[in-house]
């Protein structure tokens, strides 16, 4: 699917924004930044001009490009240097990599959570493997 089929505006022009709050958005961003497998599946479907915020918009773009020059996720190893580069070629306002500094931020948080979260189910899941119940009567 190439970005022409689909669209990005309605017929009268106005950008098509997706109808989900901000906290399933920055979900969208994180795994576009760090899923492989999400951006395999979902690259196609994100757009940047989706996103209300500025700082989902650029990270969202940010991940798109690096995904399509190195077919691998962006860290947060490379993220400076990633934000170097459009700093340097001026793709971005001002303004919006100013936002996307504190949202990082939030962003690592969030991807520290649901690591817990993973691994508190992990264990969980093998603790109860562990347990053998007797065979009912």
């Amino acid at each position: 699917m190439t970005e022409e089929v689909i669209p990005t505006t309605t017929a009268d022009g106005t950008p098509i924004k997706y109808e989900f709050d901000e906290e399933f958005q920055r979900a969208l961003v994180v795994l576009a930044l760090r899923d492989i497998n999400f951006m395999r599946r979902a690259d196609s479907l994100l757009y940047p001009q989706h996103f209300d915020s500025n700082a989902n918009a650029v990270l969202c773009k940010m991940a798109k490009d690096y995904y399509s020059k190195y077919k691998a996720p962006l860290d947060g190893s490379m993220l400076k240097e990633v934000l170097n580069d459009y700093i340097k070629a001026k793709t971005f306002k001002e303004s919006d990599l100013r936002e996307v500094i504190p949202y990082w931020g939030k962003s690592i948080k969030i991807r520290r959570l649901c690591l817990l979260q993973s691994r508190l189910l992990t264990s969980s899941l093998s603790l109860l493997e562990a347990v053998r119940l007797p065979a009912p009567l």
